[in-house]
């Protein structure tokens, strides 16, 4: 009787999972991608790690001319530590913070629709030329602002007319919040430049459920 009962028991737990998936569908994001001389809205799909041992993102920044680097990692849990470290061992410090995993997902959504988890370090710089803003940007001219390292980890991204695959992005530029401001109608830009502004503004104080700044 037992052995009955478990087996009524499983077979209703299996039959349960597609309600349960159809309840919890994956995480969406609208890009505005490039299609021919117009721009086009489509839709991804992607999915992260809620473990409180993987990085789903991590942001790194060069020390420049100022000798103090910082890296912050984001963990799938909703935990967040921030690293600084100087030239003096002794004011080197670390810091720890908790979001929603509801937050996290949001942050790396942010990314997707700006379509960073399409891009590359060549791509960003390469946009430097194309945008319609009538100032130039040349990357020297942040180069004592130090490099901006981003690190993105999705254990599934998939958009209409693509496979669904893991991806691992690894971005490096200077000063978001400057490239931003010179170039406002490039996506990409606006996405570093909101993704830096979102981690600072958790860092330094802003509480979980606030609403997320603006770039």
């Amino acid at each position: 009787m037992g052995s009955i009962s478990a087996g009524l028991f499983l077979s209703w737990v299996i039959a349960l999972f597609p309600a349960i998936a159809a309840k919890n569908p994956p995480p969406r994001a609208e890009l505005t991608t490039p299609n021919n001389s117009s721009k086009a809205v489509v839709e991804a799909t992607f999915s992260i790690s809620t473990s409180a041992e993987e990085v789903v993102l991590r942001l790194h920044e060069s020390a420049g001319m100022v000798p103090e680097s910082s890296t912050i990692e984001v963990f799938g849990d909703g935990r967040i530590t921030q690293f600084t470290s100087s030239a003096d061992p002794g004011a080197s410090r670390t810091r720890e913070i908790r979001r929603t995993p509801a937050e996290i997902e949001g942050l790396v959504r942010i990314a997707a629709e700006h379509g960073l988890l399409e891009s590359s370090t060549e791509h960003l710089r390469s946009l430097l030329g194309t945008s319609s803003s009538t100032g130039t940007l040349e990357v020297e001219r942040f180069q004592d602002a130090g490099e901006v390292t981003l690190e993105i980890s999705v254990e599934s991204y998939e958009r209409a007319g693509t496979q669904r695959v893991p991806l691992h992005k690894t971005l490096k530029y200077q000063a978001p919040g400057g490239l931003h401001h010179l170039h406002p109608d490039v996506s990409e830009f606006a996405g570093l430049a909101r993704i830096s502004k979102i981690l600072t503004s958790w860092i330094y104080g802003r509480r979980p459920g606030q609403p997320v700044p603006p770039p």
